[in-house]
């Protein structure tokens, strides 16, 4: 026998009723563990406190980066409103010009073309300001160029979940099994990812980032070793020092690219990161060699729950119990009958039924 402690479980459901009767006895009810689970990697956390620092060196300047972009956005709005008023008043100007000279002048051609031509200029004269207003925003834009690290950077659940799904996707189509069990395979042009960092103590609820995992050993089990994806958790409080370096509101998930060049710095690091791998994803050959190290233990659990004492007293309550119910409902069904064929009488006879209903 197992000399393991084994581990309680004291959280209480949400669906979980308060039961206190007492005709009802604890049990125990056997369940087996899922076998296809995929465990997240045991990272130390002096291992977590060096991939953090790497990531906000890679980030210095997106944060001034991101406020300069979003004050420009601002006053490009406010530009954008404040034109759009003053072409508007001007039009309400001259539409009003022309409608006056149209009343009091005579119905010549020259003095029916004057207001158009006044019109005419004032409109160029607001098309040539806008157009001058776009040149320079065109101008101050080819200016500012974003840093080059995010072009190597994914940031989000969402957006790394994509990139992972279009990853696997992309390399299922291109695998061709042969009748010796070698897989080859072609890789798409667009950088792929080679480390995806997780806040995994900082998100709540944590079943937001449980499918990442599975994914990552997906996507391990279609490449070559050279190209694995390592999933990296990070310590406690990383979500909010990564959104302050990266000017966000908050930070999850962040994939780095493959082509990144500070990401070889790290490399003695990414070694000692274990790597996710679904052995029942793997082509025949690859899965025997692995069977012995991957195969997971049986393992089951048991389930604290109550059940009554005395089975049958408890079946023909239940029973007793439906039948009850069932004639609550046949009552119920009955008097809104009764209820409804005394109206349409009173419609019939002309009589109010709100008063008669009362008073019986």
């Amino acid at each position: 026998m197992s000399e393991t402690i084994a581990r309680t479980y004291t959280h209480i459901s949400n669906r979980a009723r308060a039961r206190q009767d007492v005709d009802r006895k604890v049990v125990f009810k056997s369940v087996l563990d899922n076998p296809f689970r995929i465990r997240w990697p045991s990272v130390p956390i002096n291992v977590q406190n060096r991939f953090l620092a790497l990531l906000v060196n890679l980030a210095n300047g997106i944060s001034e980066y991101r406020q300069v972009l979003a004050r420009e956005n601002r006053q490009r709005k406010r530009k954008d409103a404040h034109l759009q008023s003053a072409n508007m008043s001007k039009k309400n100007k001259v539409v009003s010009g022309i409608s006056n000279d149209a009343t009091e002048a005579d119905d010549t051609d020259s003095a029916v073309a004057m207001p158009g031509g006044e019109e005419i200029s004032e409109v160029t004269m607001g098309d040539a300001s806008a157009t001058e207003v776009e040149a320079k925003e065109a101008k101050n834009q080819a200016q500012r160029k974003p840093p080059p690290i995010l072009e190597h950077l994914t940031i989000g659940i969402n957006e790394v979940t994509r990139k992972l799904e279009s990853q696997i996707n992309s390399s299922r189509q291109t695998v061709i099994i042969s009748d010796k069990y070698t897989v080859s395979s072609e890789y798409s042009r667009q950088p792929r990812i080679k480390v995806i960092f997780v806040c995994r103590a900082d998100i709540d609820p944590p079943i937001l980032v449980d499918h990442l995992p599975h994914l990552v050993s997906a996507c391990n089990s279609l490449r070559k070793p050279l190209d694995f994806v390592k999933l990296v958790p990070l310590p406690k409080g990383a979500e909010f020092t990564l959104a302050a370096a990266l000017g966000l509101r908050r930070v999850a998930v962040i994939a780095v690219d493959s082509t990144t060049p500070e990401l070889s710095s790290c490399d003695s690091l990414l070694e000692s990161i274990p790597t996710l791998s679904a052995p029942w994803l793997l082509p025949p050959q690859q899965s025997s060699s692995r069977r012995t190290e991957d195969l997971v233990p049986t393992h089951i659990k048991q389930v604290r729950t109550s059940a009554p004492k005395d089975m049958k007293a408890a079946r023909e309550q239940r029973v007793k119990g439906r039948a009850a119910a069932k004639e609550r409902i046949k009552e119920r069904i009955k008097g809104r009958r009764k209820l409804k064929s005394f109206k349409v009488l009173g419609r019939v006879m002309g009589v109010n039924t709100r008063y008669r209903v009362t008073s019986v």
